[in-house]
């Protein structure tokens, strides 16, 4: 059984904001993500603060980010750009459905 990380949003949180549950199913049980902080720190444009301020393996990393992404989706958030390709595929389609209507000598739609 391939691990497989969920992320669960809960708003409002205590504090207002949003919180994140984050899980990871694996062939020997549920684990759960500890609680973590994120502190800010400035620094100057372009530079590198050192370490990352979050480090998985490549695997957990991707299973992290899909997790992210659907939780994400479900709040209606989507990457940026997404709009568009949503209405680019539209229009598409209806181009598509106006090629069969004139091959197949349907009406379309």
């Amino acid at each position: 059984m391939q691990p497989k990380i969920t992320v669960d949003i809960f708003t409002p949180t205590t504090f207002g904001g949003i919180g994140f549950a984050i899980y990871k199913d694996a062939s020997d049980g549920i684990w759960m993500a500890q609680p973590m902080q994120i502190c800010w720190k400035k620094v100057d444009e372009y530079s590198w603060i050192g370490d990352p301020s979050l480090s998985l393996n490549m695997r957990d990393g991707r299973e992290f980010l899909q997790g992210m992404a659907n939780a994400a989706a479900k709040m209606g958030i989507h990457a940026e750009g997404t709009e568009i390709n949503k209405n680019e595929l539209a229009v598409t389609r209806e181009w598509l459905e106006d090629m069969r209507a004139l091959v197949f000598h349907k009406e379309p739609k």
